[in-house]
C-alpha cells in the first residue's frame, strides 16, 4: 500500500521535524494531485501535531506551522524553486521532502538557504551538514515475510513494511532521539499510533 507507507513516512519526518526544530518552524514537499502526495502530507502535519500540539511560535515570524506545498513529479526547475521560496518565506527551518518529488534541484535550493533536509532519497551529492535522515520503507524484509507467509499457506493478509532510516545526521539526530523515533516507528507498524 503506497499511500499507506507515504502516510507513515510523512508521519515520522514530521515527528523527527518537529523534535529537532527550533519553534516548530517545519514544512513539507509532496507530490500533488495524488493519494501517495496527499497521505505523505497529511501524515506530516499529525506527526508534527502528534509531537508539539498546537506548534505556535514563540518569536517572530509568524506563520502557521507546518508550511505545506504541492508539486508535480517531475516539476520544473520554476515549480520546484517556487516550492522552496514558499517553505523559505516563511522561515522554514526543517522540511521534508517526498521521495517522487526530491530532485536534486529542489533538495540543493533548500540547502542552500540553510533549510535542514528529511528526504525520501538521499541527493546524489549528500550536503553534510544540512541532511538530517533518509526515511525508507524497507521492502526487502517486508517481501521476505510476505513470501515466508505465501510458503506457509496464508492468504489474505497484510504486511506493512518497516520502517528505517538511513545516514541519520549526528548533529540532529542524538543517539538518544534515534532510539525515541525508532520506538514511535515500532509503535506506529504495531497499530498503537494512528497516523491520521
Amino acid at each position: 500500500n503506497q499511500s499507506g507507507s507515504a502516510d507513515q513516512l510523512g508521519f515520522l519526518a514530521g515527528y523527527i521535524a518537529a523534535v529537532i526544530t527550533q519553534d516548530w518552524r517545519v514544512g513539507v514537499i509532496s507530490q500533488a494531485d495524488t493519494a501517495a502526495g496527499k497521505a505523505a502530507r497529511q501524515g506530516f502535519v499529525n506527526g508534527v501535531v502528534f509531537y508539539c500540539g498546537l506548534c505556535r511560535p514563540i518569536y517572530p515570524p509568524f506563520y502557521t506551522y507546518p508550511v505545506y506545498t504541492e508539486i508535480p513529479a517531475g516539476a520544473s526547475v520554476e515549480a520546484q524553486q517556487a516550492a522552496a521560496d514558499m517553505l523559505i518565506n516563511s522561515a522554514v527551518q526543517t522540511a521534508y521532502i517526498a521521495p517522487e518529488v526530491a530532485e536534486d534541484f529542489l533538495l540543493e535550493a533548500l540547502v542552500k538557504a540553510g533549510v535542514k533536509v528529511i528526504g525520501g532519497r538521499t541527493p546524489t551529492a549528500a550536503p553534510v551538514e544540512q541532511w538530517v535522515t533518509t526515511l525508507q520503507a524497507d521492502w526487502t524484509v517486508l517481501l521476505s515475510e510476505a513470501w515466508q507467509r505465501l510458503v506457509d499457506g496464508d492468504g489474505g493478509f497484510q504486511i506493512d513494511a518497516p520502517l528505517t532510516m538511513s545516514e541519520a545526521n549526528p548533529q540532529h539526530i542524538s543517539a538518544a532521539r534515534q532510539r525515541l523515533i525508532e520506538q514511535l516507528s515500532q509503535d506506529m507498524l504495531a497499530g498503537y499510533i494512528d497516523t491520521g
